[in-house]
């Protein structure tokens, strides 16, 4: 059992609604870059396996971002929980697309802000992660 201190430290999430709409409209990002990418697919990923690469993270992106965008508002934490990871995921696997080819100098052009810049966004995503990891499912909050 933990001390009483801890739970009213670190109690439940308890987020201004303001702070809730722009988590969402971040998913909506994610899911609308998802579907671009679905749309009209990135060639920067070479070799055989470069095209199916691209849609298991625009896929994954997609689900993840819409469907956490669905769930956020509401907060129901239980269902945003595992389109979090979805979309976490496929952050992760774009960002070893933009690492390897900063890495390997294959294409035009600076690699590395683009890498940077979606790090941040990944450490912005698992930062959510730890917040409502442990929460309980709250509708109508």
């Amino acid at each position: 059992m933990k001390p009483h201190w801890i739970k009213r430290a670190w109690g439940a999430v308890r987020e201004p609604r303001v702070i809730t709409i722009q988590v969402a409209a971040l998913y909506l990002l994610l899911g609308t870059a998802g579907l671009s990418a679905i749309i009209n697919p990135p060639n920067s990923v070479d070799g055989p396996l470069g095209p199916a690469y691209s849609v298991i993270w625009a896929w994954s992106m997609m689900l993840g971002g819409y469907g956490a965008a669905a769930f956020t508002p509401s907060g129901a934490w239980l269902w945003e929980r595992p389109l979090l990871i979805l979309v976490t995921g496929a952050v992760s696997l774009y960002l070893y697309t933009i690492i390897s080819q900063a890495i390997s100098m294959s294409g035009t052009g600076n690699r590395w802000p683009q890498a940077l810049v979606v790090s941040a966004l990944l450490l912005w995503l698992l930062i959510r992660l730890q917040r409502i990891l442990r929460e309980p499912y709250e509708p109508g909050r």
